[in-house]
């Protein structure tokens, strides 16, 4: 594994996990459907989906030429979830679950309500 402070300019993502083998780089984004020419045929979670797969374009290759996993976890202003967010939210939800007892439906509510009060304060910024 790289030493990261051989790689100063390295930081592709906002946080660094001991989540998997390899320790994993997840980058964070919160996305406007709205743009200035709408499509008429307006698709929900569209936005959060193409920015999904742009940041993993953008890191993916770099965090694993450096030994590391990459997550990306975009989610749209409007509050719905790329693909790759459902999922670590679901695994966050399940660690609630091992770790403090929680039935499955309270740590999916409070995994979610956190994520939701999070992206609220960002999208006020």
């Amino acid at each position: 594994m790289a030493e990261l402070s051989l790689l100063p300019a390295f930081r592709p993502a906002d946080i660094l996990l001991n989540w998997d083998v390899p320790e994993t780089c997840f980058d964070a984004a919160v996305v406007s459907p709205i743009k200035k020419n709408m499509p008429v045929n307006f698709e929900p979670g569209a936005a959060a989906s193409a920015k999904e797969d742009e940041k993993y374009c953008m890191h993916e290759d770099a965090c694993a030429a450096a030994g590391y996993g990459f997550r990306a976890f975009v989610v749209d202003a409007f509050g719905v979830l790329a693909p790759d967010a459902k999922s670590i939210l679901k695994r966050l939800a399940s660690l609630l679950e091992v770790t403090k007892n929680y039935p499955e439906y309270l740590a999916r509510q409070l995994v979610h309500r956190r994520i939701s009060f999070a992206v609220h304060v960002g999208v006020a910024r």
